[in-house]
């Protein structure tokens, strides 16, 4: 898989700039900077764009006893962070069980109670409607049967009701994009196997930002990272996908 400074000399070698050698350990200029953010944002397109199955993942979550409301990150209730861009996935019953971040009708959410033999799927709120259920019900712990979900700044949060009289075990199936590639560690990999989406779509920017007279058409280079996007979610995607997914 493409590394930071894979990526960084693939938008440079398009803008017929000088690449940076594998010494360079960390973001050299300001310049070389503003093309990290062009491919993060980049990447954020693309990870956006479809469920990789390389950032399917499945969460646990222990509930403990008298707590209702968790954040879902590893120095809080989950195994893993889920970071605010993370997407649960959803079960579509109608095509055997097929996995999609879509939620449409009969969509079930993946968040099972997996504390005992006696496994079950909760039941997905609004944030709005488990606080009111907190609010009229008479406080009693419970096995919780309910679930909502809210963005944070930093992290997803999760609601339980009724809360839970005893500690339980949840396991969700999440979307978990990777975090922005780091200025400071040039090495990191990145993790969906689209990486000339990324460089190509960054390029377009990155071209666009210096005048498009000085490189390539501008419409070229768009067309050239749509492609390349659309080449690799092909790869992945079956006839299932083609109900629930725009073109």
């Amino acid at each position: 898989m493409a590394t930071t400074l894979d990526l960084l000399n693939k938008v440079l070698t398009g803008l017929r700039k000088p690449t940076l050698g594998s010494e360079n350990t960390e973001i050299p200029s300001q310049y070389h900077a503003l093309l990290l953010q062009l491919l993060n944002r980049s990447k954020r397109k693309v990870e956006a764009a479809w469920d990789w199955h390389a950032l399917r993942n499945t969460v646990t979550v222990s509930l403990t006893s008298g707590t209702a409301e968790y954040d879902l990150t590893a120095a809080g209730a989950a195994d893993m962070d889920v970071g605010p861009r993370s997407r649960l996935l959803y079960e579509n019953p109608v095509y055997g069980g097929h996995e999609s971040s879509l939620r449409i009708r009969g969509s079930r959410p993946q968040v099972f109670d997996v504390t005992d033999a006696n496994e079950f799927r909760l039941r997905e709120v609004t944030w709005e409607q488990i606080e009111r259920l907190h609010f009229t019900d008479s406080d009693e712990q419970q096995r919780p049967q309910v679930f909502a979900l809210r963005r944070t700044a930093s992290n997803v949060q999760l609601k339980v009701w009724p809360t839970p009289g005893s500690s339980r075990t949840l396991k969700m199936r999440f979307v978990i994009p990777q975090d922005d590639l780091p200025a400071d560690d040039l090495t990191t990999t990145l993790t969906i196997p689209a990486e000339d989406a990324v460089w190509l779509d960054a390029l377009h920017m990155a071209n666009a930002e210096r005048g498009e007279e000085l490189g390539a058409p501008n419409s070229a280079l768009a067309e050239d990272a749509k492609a390349a996007m659309w080449e690799h979610i092909v790869a992945e995607r079956t006839q299932a996908d083609d109900t629930g997914y725009p073109e």
